[in-house]
């Protein structure tokens, strides 16, 4: 059986993240990421952080700014961290394929905004301003190839994530 095209950014992270969630409630709740950042933190051999950072870490990720962290914003949160390489202008393949959901070698602004999911009250026009913004810097076509996906994202990273 032929592997389904994952839709969304935390598709990606999916499988590899999925333990966060010890209840499996859909909810990411704060003794989850203390017990997370605590087990992480031994395995690794340095210093866990102390609560306030793993709370102000559990709003970071709370992409539509409600108040819970459930697992698709932490998820997709993770995949735009890790979405753009640093030491080369490209975005990851996987990355892109999610994106270019039709496989033309372009993302549309319609396939731009379905992946990233609820960014919160203004998320969507977040999501144009990047696209439209990236797209004035650039070939000014109405699509984004793969530079330009890897320019908006890293915009977005920025806009979402603080960084």
């Amino acid at each position: 059986m032929a592997e389904t095209q994952p839709r969304m950014l935390s598709d990606l992270a999916r499988g590899d993240y999925s333990f966060v969630d010890v209840n499996g409630n859909g909810l990411i709740e704060q003794e989850e990421i203390n017990n997370l950042a605590k087990q992480v933190a031994q395995e690794e051999g340095f210093v866990a952080p102390d609560e306030e950072v793993v709370a102000f870490t559990t709003r970071l990720f709370d992409l539509n700014q409600d108040g819970k962290l459930v697992v698709d914003e932490l998820l997709t949160g993770i995949v735009l961290e890790n979405a753009v390489d640093r030491d080369e202008v490209t975005v990851q393949e996987d990355v892109f394929k999610v994106f270019d959901q039709d496989g033309d070698g372009f993302v549309s602004r319609k396939e731009w905004t379905a992946p990233l999911g609820d960014l919160g009250a203004n998320g969507e026009a977040m999501k144009d301003f990047v696209f439209d913004r990236v797209q004035y810097l650039q070939r000014q076509d109405g699509k984004l190839d793969v530079a330009e996906t890897r320019n908006a994202l890293s915009l977005l990273r920025v806009a979402v994530l603080g960084y």
